[in-house]
């Protein structure tokens, strides 16, 4: 059942954050899309039979299977509104913040999907789907830099599942994309007269090495707080540094153990110093089930069908 406004049961608008494959069309609707060059993704990612990232080629046996295959995760995200309604007003008591605020720093993005990069103090009117998606991290502009999470936290969910050009452990981001298909299932959730039922997300991840691609995020980016290079921004080492501005697990696809969870709210600070961190909450998001798949091309159908 899709909500209005395209958004999923926790408010926010959703299917925003796809990578623009190489050579692909433009997107329906968008003639004048300008791809945005930080989200620019090889065919070879998503695709086997490709160029990926790494220069090679995915593929698996019989050839006939390759070109054009690809490999999803199915996975049923049931969301526990009014537990994540809770997180959030936690959150805005001990921070000082509002509970809009404090779920756009745990996002990135305020609920009408405007990221914070390019809208740090209040949500604002939507912006053209063409700029959601065209912003970066690490400028030397102090203005436009964002090094230490001051706008958008080091460890927000879509940071962390897409640092952009932030400087990361190992490869870039590039080579850990994802081209998710989803919607919501269950009755909208009414706070004044609240009805109890399973509300969630159920769609495909799709990449075509679920090793280094889905794998990768829901094991390291989404469930570690390491990952994220020493870095200072233009004011140098006193204000901070961005491997300090991280804790704990995503707060979306995290474990989060209330005994141990946190999310830091990054401030200007050395060594961390200024830094607020939001702690012992629980886990809004739980996986009720799941299946990897495969997606043949039509002409592995082809090949398939006329197997003896």
């Amino acid at each position: 059942m899709a909500l209005p406004g395209n958004r999923v049961h926790f408010g926010y608008r959703d299917n925003i954050a796809q990578p623009d494959v190489d050579g692909a069309p433009p997107r329906k609707h968008e003639r004048a899309y300008d791809p945005d060059p930080l989200n620019s993704v090889k065919t070879g990612e998503f695709l086997l039979g490709y160029p990926n990232e790494n220069g090679g080629t995915y593929q698996v046996q019989p050839p006939q299977l390759s070109t054009n295959g690809s490999y999803a995760a199915f996975r049923i995200l049931e969301q526990d509104v009014p537990l994540f309604d809770s997180i959030l007003s936690q959150g805005a008591a001990s921070s000082g913040l509002s509970t809009e605020m404090v779920a756009a720093k745990m996002c990135g993005r305020w609920r009408n999907g405007n990221p914070l990069v390019l809208a740090p103090d209040e949500p604002g009117p939507v912006l053209p789907n063409a700029s959601l998606n065209r912003f970066h991290y690490v400028d030397a502009q102090p203005e436009r830099d964002d090094t230490l999470g001051l706008k958008c936290p080091v460890g927000a969910h879509i940071r962390r599942n897409n640092p952009r050009d932030e400087g990361v452990v190992g490869t870039s981001a590039r080579h850990h994309r994802i081209v998710r298909r989803a919607m919501p299932y269950g009755s909208e959730y009414d706070p004044v007269t609240p009805i109890a039922e399973q509300r969630g997300l159920v769609g495909y991840f799709i990449n075509a090495n679920l090793r280094n691609q889905f794998e990768f995020l829901m094991q390291q980016w989404n469930d570690d707080a390491t990952f994220v290079k020493s870095a200072v921004g233009p004011a140098g080492p006193e204000a901070g540094n961005a491997t300090l501005n991280i804790s704990g697990q995503d707060v979306f696809l995290g474990i989060n153990d209330p005994s141990v969870s946190s999310f830091t709210l990054p401030g200007v600070g050395a060594k961390g110093s200024g830094n607020t961190k939001l702690q012992h909450f629980s886990r809004s998001v739980i996986t009720r089930g799941g299946v990897y798949c495969f997606f043949p091309s039509i002409t592995g159908l082809r090949y398939l069908a006329n197997l003896s």
